[in-house]
């Protein structure tokens, strides 16, 4: 198993201007188990969603030369459309799955703590 990481890569910045002041967005660390490989980033939204999104954006162009486009393609396009799931006993995480061709990928989102 290997780790491809993209650290502290949020396309946001720490903060995001809000109508009245500043609202703080958060950093997630995503976490994807996919054919024996399991893929690290981080990036910054106001909701899981919202980070979602961009993870989809940015590692869509970054992995596609790693895999055939049909991949890459139906990867995201599944991660896009499938809901995130708070999981039990755990606080910010959630988790999603969706088939890739012949293959299932497991992608972890956990809210993280800046130190």
């Amino acid at each position: 198993m290997w780790v491809l990481g993209r650290w502290g890569a949020g396309a946001l910045g720490r903060w995001g201007a809000g109508a009245l002041g500043k609202t703080m967005s958060s950093l997630f660390t995503f976490i994807l188990e996919f054919r024996g490989g399991t893929y690290v980033s981080q990036y910054r939204g106001r909701s899981p969603r919202q980070a979602l999104r961009t993870w989809g954006k940015q590692e869509h162009e970054r992995l596609i030369g790693q895999w055939r486009p049909q991949v890459t393609d139906a990867l995201f396009a599944g991660m896009a459309s499938e809901t995130l799931v708070a999981m039990d006993g755990a606080i910010e995480t959630y988790v999603t799955s969706t088939p890739v061709i012949d293959d299932l990928a497991w992608l972890y989102v956990i809210r993280t703590q800046e130190i």
